[in-house]
């Protein structure tokens, strides 16, 4: 077998050098060894990069103000007087004993309307309707609840209705 000759062999030892030598020099390089300025985002590598690999402050200086926008509309203000609505609590009570229906009607103080409303049962007794009515003819006045029982109950069941309401007229 014929063996290399020591020309050859050098030259293999060069070549692998020139390969082998910018990957031992880049890994040794540092921050102090690159100009200020010189690197751009072309020479980083996507997704390379984290927050905590980055000194400083990412974002700039804070730009002019821009121009005031126009002044929106004015406001209805409300109903006047006092500046605030009245909110009043009513409560009715009664109670169901047979079968069918049986309606509960909550009056608003003159000048409110019910702006809110619910009830309170037990079984057998269901709700049907749970709503603002005409109040005796004024309109959102009162709060009306219609109970309904299903069979004869053993006795009286005790039902009550109640009304939010506030300073306001009805739409």
């Amino acid at each position: 077998m014929k063996r290399p000759s020591p020309a050859l062999i050098v030259s293999c030892i060069a070549v692998f050098l020139a390969f082998t030598g910018g990957a031992v020099a880049a890994s040794k390089i540092s921050g102090k060894q690159i100009k200020d300025g010189s690197i751009t985002g072309k020479d980083i590598k996507n997704d390379s990069l984290t927050a905590k690999d980055i000194a400083g402050q990412l974002q700039g200086p804070r730009g002019p103000a821009g121009q005031r926008g126009p002044q929106g509309p004015a406001g209805s203000g409300g109903s006047g007087g006092s500046g605030g609505a009245t909110v009043s609590y009513q409560l009715a009570e009664g109670s169901v004993t047979e079968d069918g229906l049986e309606a509960l009607e909550v009056l608003c103080p003159a000048g409110q309307v019910a702006v809110g409303g619910g009830y309170n049962v037990t079984p057998p007794v269901t709700v049907g309707l749970s709503g603002p009515s005409d109040g005796g003819g004024r309109a959102g006045g009162s709060w009306t609840v219609l109970f309904e029982v299903d069979g004869d109950p053993p006795g009286p069941i005790a039902v009550s209705a109640y009304a939010v309401c506030a300073t306001g007229s009805a739409p």
